[in-house]
This record gives structure tokens, C-alpha cells and sequence, in this order.
């Protein structure tokens, strides 16, 4: 929390200040030591982004997966659901995981049914 205030209030104070302090040679040194404290950051945050994509999928399919849990469960408590019920499920959540891993690409989804 601290640490973005810190950098919200840098942030303000470049913006406002910016070209005044690029014009200002003793300056330098500061902006220097300020682009190699971000530079690595960017890079890293750059990486991060190309794996939203995949894990939005896995997000999805996984927000999906708790759904269908909890609709079976209000379901047994009701009273409903039986055998029948049961393959079905199974066999579209099981269809589910593998459109969810030809769609992820390099990761797999892999389940434990005890």
C-alpha cells in the first residue's frame, strides 16, 4: 500500500516536472538511476501480459468448474439428482477440460477424482 502511494506521488512529481528536469544536467544521474530501477520492471510486466491470455481461459473454465459444483450440490440438497444425473455431469465436465486444454495451448488441466 505504501509503496504505491510512493510511486503515485514520484509519478505526479515527473509528470508535472518532466522537461524542466531535462533540462537540468545534474538531473541526469537521477533519471539515469530511476530508468534502471523501472527498466527491469517493464520487462517483467511485458512477460507477465503474454500469459493473461492462457490464464484467462483457465480462469474461465475454472469459475465454470465451481458453478456446476455448486449447482450439483444445491441440487443433492434439494433432494434431486440421481444416477443417471451422474454420468452426465461427469462426461460434460469432462468435455469441458478438453476444449479448456486444446484452447490453452502448452498447459494441461489435469483432475483427480477420488
Amino acid at each position: 500500500m505504501i509503496r504505491h502511494q510512493v510511486v503515485s506521488f514520484i509519478q505526479a512529481i515527473l509528470d508535472a516536472s518532466f522537461l524542466s528536469l531535462l533540462q537540468h544536467p545534474p538531473a541526469y544521474p537521477i533519471l539515469l538511476s530511476i530508468s534502471d530501477q523501472i527498466e527491469p520492471e517493464l520487462k517483467l510486466t511485458n512477460e507477465v501480459e503474454q500469459l493473461r491470455i492462457p490464464f484467462d481461459t483457465l480462469l474461465r473454465e475454472h469459475k465454470k468448474v465451481v458453478a456446476e459444483r455448486k449447482e450439483r450440490e444445491q441440487a443433492s440438497q434439494s433432494g434431486g439428482g440421481g444416477k443417471g444425473d451422474k454420468g452426465d455431469w461427469r462426461k460434460k465436465r469432462k468435455e469441458a477440460f478438453q476444449q479448456a486444454s486444446l484452447a490453452v495451448g502448452l498447459y494441461q488441466i489435469e483432475e483427480i477424482l477420488l
